[in-house]
């Protein structure tokens, strides 16, 4: 809508900034911006300082409060008596319970702006449905992701639906027949890989109508570089790893022969329970005895023990510390691990601490001001759940970013991997992947590795500027 040669003008620094540009630019009547909760005061300021002339509504607060406020901006655009353009703020969390008051501005909204697009990745979300049936509306859609390409089909056909529905067509399904091979256990749509013969196509057509910027285009900034940490078990993890592995093998030999249903949430809850014995937790049983209202359950929960991974961690965060002034994460997926890994890196004598789905704004706040401070010589160690940290939490100051245990999710790894490469860097940056050899980490980290690739080959064959 605004031609390639405008975009390179603004596309130069992070999403906020980008969108803000655009808007002042361009000065559409309405425009909403959705954008995750977390960076709701980053937007803010970013839009104010960019378009002073706009109106800003930040929607937040009780939903009925929100309601009102798009009903009486309606009243105003129908009464004539909008003095400026109005630029809506709104978290992504509440966008299905307020399409029906945002669809009644109709000709007026003009401009989204999707920030961490990957909110629509899932088509058959509500949130997704909200998101794309209120583009239709708008004459211009700006969907923004850190992430070039999702990690399945259904991913990339919700976006560029939202972008714009001409590009695929409006039919999810029919979009599966032609450029993906489809059948397996599951299902006869079950996704098993993208036609080759059909690649060149795919590249074509997401290039006509999408615009890569890349860090090395507009700044100059190091590089990542990877180290893979091939670990061993032993004692009673490695006896506790084989037995689960061993009862999990035969359930889906027998599953898969027809004694029993191998079903998509089987296989994810086997994955993970074997992610977790890799990490040094192991899952603890639970027991029902009696039926209804009378049923007792005892047990359960996790049990932590020995763990190749924390042994490494605390050996590795120990000596960096008392030789180099670096600061670094520690990824979790589990809670118990998150609480394992730091309380044994603080036993060791290095303060460290947690930011987890537990963690309140203000110790948020207060931890991330301490860590990016690099003066404050108490705090160079974070422990940081992979679910409570992969969007909209910035950690510039991190030098190191070690994956305890890994996801097979590519948009949340590619997410967890950038936290700190931000643009500004100059000092080196490291990412480091735990892999227990024999175990389930290798072929999680195999299957990112194939996904990447598949990114790469799409995103380098096109023509990104």
């Amino acid at each position: 809508a605004v031609g390639r040669d405008a975009f390179e003008l603004f596309l130069v620094t992070h999403n906020s900034k980008t969108a803000a540009d655009l808007l002042n630019a361009l000065q559409p009547t309405v425009s909403l911006v959705l954008i995750q909760k977390i960076t709701q005061q980053q937007w803010s300021t970013c839009l104010r300082q960019a378009i002073p002339m706009a109106e800003l509504i930040v929607l937040d607060g009780p939903l009925k409060r929100r309601s009102a406020t798009i009903k009486e901006l309606v009243t105003r655009l129908k009464a004539g008596v909008i003095a400026a353009p109005v630029v809506l703020l709104l978290n992504w969390d509440v966008l299905y319970r307020l399409v029906g008051d945002l669809l009644k501005l109709e000709e007026h909204l003009e401009f989204i702006v999707a920030d961490e697009c990957t909110r629509i990745a899932n088509r058959n979300s509500a949130v997704s449905k909200a998101a794309r049936k209120l583009a239709r509306q708008a004459r211009l859609r700006i969907p923004m992701t850190g992430t070039p390409v999702t990690g399945t089909p259904e991913s990339l056909w919700a976006l560029f639906d939202f972008q714009d529905e001409t590009v695929f067509g409006m039919s999810f399904w029919n979009w599966m027949r032609r450029y993906c091979e489809l059948g397996g256990p599951f299902s006869e749509w079950e996704y098993r890989g993208l036609k080759k013969d059909r690649l060149p196509e795919l590249i074509e057509k997401i290039y006509a109508s999408a615009y890569r910027q890349t860090k090395a285009t507009v700044t100059s900034m190091p590089e990542k570089t990877y180290q893979k940490v091939e670990l061993e078990m032993k004692g009673e993890q490695k006896e506790h790893y084989k037995r689960v592995a061993d009862k999990y093998e035969t359930s889906i030999a027998l599953e898969g022969g027809g004694m029993g249903t191998l079903t998509v949430a089987s296989a994810i809850a086997k994955v993970t329970r074997l992610q977790q014995l890799t990490a040094g937790i192991l899952p603890l049983t639970q027991l029902t005895v009696g039926e209804g209202e009378d049923a007792e359950v005892y047990g359960g929960g996790v049990r932590e023990i020995q763990s190749a991974k924390t042994a490494w961690v605390v050996e590795y965060v120990k000596e960096q510390t008392e030789a180099t002034d670096v600061q670094g994460v520690v990824w979790t997926r589990f809670q118990a691990e998150a609480d394992r890994v730091c309380r044994e890196i603080v036993a060791a004598g290095v303060p460290c601490e947690i930011i987890d789905g537990r963690t309140k704004q203000r110790d948020r706040d207060r931890v991330l001001t301490k860590f990016s401070d690099r003066g404050d010589e108490e705090l160079r160690w974070l422990v940081v759940n992979s679910a409570a940290g992969a969007y909209g939490l910035d950690l510039p100051a991190a030098d190191i970013m070690i994956m305890h245990s890994g996801t097979y999710n590519l948009t949340e790894r590619l997410q967890l991997e950038d936290r700190g490469h931000r643009i500004g860097r100059v000092r080196p940056y490291q990412i480091i992947d735990l892999i227990v050899k024999g175990t389930i980490d290798v072929e999680i980290f195999r299957a990112y590795k194939e996904k990447l690739d598949l990114i790469r080959t799409i995103v380098s064959a096109g023509t990104p500027v």
